[in-house]
């Protein structure tokens, strides 16, 4: 004689979460809320940190480029094309020097004052804002 199997009852839905098998033991809403709210403390903190090592690296670009309005700190946009500009003026340099080195030597022999287009005020002049800028 064969028994009768009766169906599994089905699963409470505390158990479900979103359709899938939950990973751990049941837990109340309190203790997911509390869960959560650490993740997102524990996100923002690393944030925090992201966003104050990227504000010391804009810092510590913004004092090696020129800047004619030194009592102004330059925005982080600014900050960049500054940058870009100074690094594209000093290969220009560097690559002008490798075509006639012989110039090269002879305005160092010269001194500063007579290097042309090296001059403090024609430099600071070229580091001016432009038009776009605040």
């Amino acid at each position: 004689m064969q028994q009768k199997t009766t169906p599994p009852p089905p699963l409470p839905k505390e158990l479900l979460q979103g359709g899938r098998w939950p990973e751990g033991p049941v837990q109340d809403q309190g203790a997911v809320a509390r869960a959560r709210r650490r993740r997102r403390l524990a996100a923002n903190a690393r944030e925090r940190r992201r966003m104050l090592g990227l504000n010391i690296a804009f810092d510590r670009l913004r004092s090696v480029i020129p800047n004619l309005e030194s009592d102004k700190k330059l925005s982080k946009s600014e900050t960049l094309q500054m940058a870009q500009i100074y690094i594209t003026t000093l290969s220009d340099l560097l690559r002008e020097g490798k075509r006639d080195p012989d110039a090269a030597c002879a305005e160092e022999d010269a001194g500063a004052e007579g290097a042309p287009g090296l001059e403090v005020t024609g430099v600071m002049n070229f580091w001016g804002r432009t038009s776009g800028s605040k």
